[in-house]
C-alpha cells in the first residue's frame, strides 16, 4: 500500500493490493494476472484480505516502532497523507486505552 499509493521508493515486506480503477479495468487484470496466472487465489487458501485506513497503520506502526516504521510513518507525513490532528485523536480514543505500556506508545507516538 505505501509503495503504490503513495510512491514508497522501497519494498515493503507484507502482502499489499489495491482498488483496481477504473472499475472496468479489473477483467484486464484478471486476464493477466488472475485463474491460471504464476499467482492463483488456490495458492492463498488461508489469505484473509484486510484494509487499513493510512492512520490505522501509522498507529498499527506505533507498537514495533522500529527505525523502519519510524521512516514510514515520516514518509505518509511528508506526502500529506496523514491528518495530524485526527492521528491524535484517533490515537487517544482507539489505542491508548488498550496498549499495556502507555509511556512507551506515547512516546512512540511523539516520534
Amino acid at each position: 500500500m505505501l509503495a503504490v499509493l503513495w510512491a514508497l521508493p522501497r519494498p515493503t515486506a507484507d502482502v499489499d493490493f489495491v482498488e483496481v480503477g477504473p472499475s472496468d479495468a479489473g477483467q484486464d487484470l484478471l486476464t493477466v494476472a488472475g485463474e491460471g496466472s504464476e499467482i492463483t487465489p488456490r495458492g492463498f487458501t488461508h489469505l484473509r484480505p484486510r484494509a487499513l485506513e493510512v492512520h490505522d497503520l501509522v498507529l498499527a506502526k506505533l507498537g514495533r516502532n522500529s527505525a523502519r516504521d519510524r521512516a514510514d510513518v515520516g514518509f505518509l507525513v511528508r506526502r500529506g497523507a496523514v491528518d495530524g490532528r485526527l492521528l491524535e485523536a484517533r490515537f487517544a480514543a482507539e489505542l491508548r486505552p488498550y496498549v499495556l505500556n502507555e509511556d512507551r506508545h506515547k512516546d512512540a507516538f511523539r516520534l
